[in-house]
């Protein structure tokens, strides 16, 4: 007898290359793959022996634990009704896709963009369509190539946008901001603007308020405040948009750990104590790679305005794609990138390089590139 095979929408898929190239790599090499910090996350004075006594092992409300909420509204100057918990950002995207996006339907986003939402989009039976970015040093949002792909693909439901960019690190000017949402409201599109990285910029421009129904924004304790294993993040935006996510999202998850939010609470509130310090984590991080690309490299990049990584065009003389150049980086000298391939069509001839590592492995990193972007 024959076991059943796996539905359609999931041929094809496969794991992420980013976490691919990552768990294959040899012994000894050094990690500028993976977009995890590094420093150590900031704990409670209490303890998270504390936090645990504090909350007993309980599945907790779907909508998340209304002292964490309350943190959340004060944090984003909101009312704690357009806050809403979720089990880390990427399930926040998955709820609000699946609450609005219909199998065969379609939906935007960046191109190049974060990997997980075309596996979201695989995962639904849905089709996520690319949106190119703006041709700038940071490849920032592009207004006119937004609005244009939403006059090309007027049944798509969603615009998705990332702001801060991973992978390029462009930010987007508020103007530029509230003219998409403008354009997605007038054509009945609904706004998901995932902003995680937006706490690591010097300048975190973006949606100060939330001026429509049509816009929902999603964060995650994950980047800025380096509790990425805690797995919280949070939706925020009208409750009548929020309620039909909430839904979905208490049926895969029920919700977000009652222990892990206490944490998150705490870490909430005081942000201004844990987003200065991976603040400073990732300048000292910044100071060894550009040292080291001084010193190896014979240039320096431009520092991203945001997120800790670099876009990196590959060089002229180099005769593959970005996925065998990686991997042959990895298994040769040793060092792990992500190839631009992994992040769309637009991504390729690009790499991805996190210098979210720790210092010492950033700079032995640039050393063993140094024959590949070296200048001297």
């Amino acid at each position: 007898m024959s076991l059943p095979q796996p539905v359609q929408r999931l041929r094809g898929m496969r794991p992420s290359p980013i976490r691919v190239i990552s768990e294959g790599a040899p012994p000894g090499s050094i990690p500028l793959g993976l977009g995890e910090p590094t420093w150590p996350t900031l704990h409670p004075e209490l303890g998270f022996q504390a936090a645990i006594q504090a909350s007993p092992c309980s599945y907790g409300p779907n909508s998340g634990l209304v002292q964490l909420r309350e943190s959340l509204a004060e944090f984003y100057a909101l009312d704690i009704e357009q806050v809403r918990v979720t089990h880390g950002a990427q399930a926040a995207l998955c709820a609000l896709l699946q609450a609005y996006v219909a199998p065969g339907d379609s939906f935007l986003m960046p191109n190049p963009g974060f990997p997980g939402y075309h596996q979201i989009a695989r995962l639904m039976g849905a089709r996520a369509i690319g949106y190119p970015l703006a041709q700038d040093p940071f490849h920032a949002l592009s207004v006119e190539a937004v609005v244009e792909a939403m006059d090309l693909n007027p049944d798509a439901k969603v615009l998705l946008l990332n702001h801060p960019s991973n992978p390029t690190g462009g930010v987007a000017d508020e103007a530029s901001l509230l003219a998409v949402l403008e354009a997605a409201t007038a054509r009945g599109v609904l706004v998901l603007c995932d902003e995680v990285y937006r706490p690591l910029s010097d300048n975190p421009l973006g949606f100060n308020s939330l001026p429509s129904m049509n816009l929902v924004r999603i964060g995650s304790l994950s980047k800025a405040w380096a509790a990425a294993g805690l797995r919280i993040g949070w939706m925020l935006g009208d409750p009548e948009v929020l309620a039909p996510a909430v839904i979905v999202h208490s049926t895969m998850v029920t919700a977000a750990s009652n222990n892990n939010q206490q944490v998150a609470r705490w870490l909430i509130r005081h942000s201004d104590r844990v987003i200065d310090n991976s603040r400073r984590e990732l300048a000292r991080r910044w100071s060894a790679l550009s040292e080291a690309c001084a010193t190896h490299w014979g240039w320096v990049p431009n520092q991203p305005p945001a997120g800790f990584y670099l876009w990196l065009a590959l060089p002229e003389n180099v005769r593959c794609g970005s996925l065998e150049f990686c991997l042959q980086q990895r298994d040769t000298v040793g060092v792990v990138l992500v190839p631009g391939s992994a992040f769309g069509s637009e991504g390729e001839g690009f790499v991805r390089l996190s210098f979210a590592a720790e210092p010492d492995l950033i700079r032995e990193g640039i050393r063993r590139l140094a024959p590949i972007w070296g200048r001297i």
